[in-house]
């Protein structure tokens, strides 16, 4: 079981995605696994997030297939998000910044949710 999966759903804007998961990564969170969905990018930004991930523990990208906007790429990465059975799920944008004390904050106001 994870304690939070984050799900961040990328378009074309793949840096700012290393960005955002660098930012997660830096909290040094190891109960905690970050799913980047590629919500069918034009370009070069799925490549490069496998480059960039594919060998990191606890970060997964995964690909969509398809773009079938906001909602069908989170749905998608909410239904990976299940073999890791999170107590907490984060859906994320790509162009946000907050920290580890924010999370445990949020976490901290939630503790007894099913």
């Amino acid at each position: 079981m994870k304690r939070i999966a984050y799900i961040i759903l990328n378009y074309k804007t793949y840096l700012d995605t290393d960005r955002v998961v660098k930012e997660i990564l830096s909290f040094g969170k190891e109960e905690d696994v970050i799913i980047i969905v590629d919500n069918c990018s034009p370009n070069e930004s799925s490549q490069e997030l496998h480059k960039l991930y594919d060998s990191v523990p606890n970060v997964d990208v995964i690909d969509s297939g398809e773009n079938g906007g906001y909602a069908k790429g989170n749905n998608f990465g909410l239904r990976y998000a299940e073999q890791y059975n999170p107590e907490y799920v984060c859906i994320i944008n790509n162009d946000v910044h907050f920290t580890s004390e924010t999370m445990d904050l949020l976490v901290g106001i939630y503790p007894n949710l099913p």
